[in-house]
């Protein structure tokens, strides 16, 4: 059970990180800054305005959290769009959680869900009418980073993606590289199942009290 809890416990001191991914002018810029509550990242109706990473910290759940804007995903000759495409998948691949943010207003663009499978998919701009295509495709939730509208949802989907079991109150949990390390040592020592792996099991447990 400690070990288990041992991702809980690491991002007690670290932040988990959220990265948000879709195509060009899909509100992604939009969406961080509602999320963060200021603006940290620049909007433009023009499509490619974010080529790099932009990061903002803010907290969910009382969970400190690192959030990544990306640069809109699609084919392009740009080398250096090209270049903030690959930053946005290698953000995604690494995330703890990835947000792929749709614009409803526009045809669904199924490839984008197929490259992204796992991730939390979000329509945006539900202040603007849903292009009929849209209207029977499930989304995980639905918002409007320009209204707030829906953000509340989206927070809490992100918290449970992040924390699907909250720690019981008082609930011991290792929250170090190190007392994470030792308490695998111990246990891997207790599955051997012999006089000196014993005393080896007892040594670390002790080592992660210290």
């Amino acid at each position: 059970r400690l070990l288990d809890r041992a991702p809980l416990g690491l991002h007690l001191a670290r932040p988990w990180h959220v990265c948000i991914v879709g195509p060009p002018n899909a509100g992604k810029s939009t969406l961080i800054n509602a999320l963060a509550g200021y603006e940290r990242a620049i909007t433009d109706p023009r499509p490619g305005t974010t080529r790099d990473l932009v990061t903002v910290e803010t907290t969910v759940a009382g969970w400190w959290i690192r959030l990544y804007d990306t640069a809109g995903l699609r084919d392009t000759r740009d080398p250096l769009e090209a270049a903030g495409t690959r930053l946005a998948e290698r953000a995604a691949r690494e995330a703890d959680v990835t947000l792929l943010v749709l614009d409803r207003s526009v045809p669904y663009d199924g490839r984008l869900r197929d490259r992204f499978p796992d991730a939390v998919l979000v329509w945006n701009k539900t202040d603007l009418p849903a292009h009929p295509a849209n209207e029977s495709i499930e989304s995980d939730c639905a918002v409007s980073a320009a209204t707030g509208a829906g953000l509340d949802r989206l927070l809490n989907t992100i918290a449970q993606r992040l924390v699907p079991e909250p720690l019981p109150p008082g609930a011991p949990v290792p929250f170090t590289d190190r007392q994470i390390d030792l308490l695998r040592k111990a246990h891997q020592a207790l599955a051997v199942r012999s006089e000196q792996a014993a005393e080896s099991a007892a040594s670390a447990l002790w080592a992660v009290l210290e």
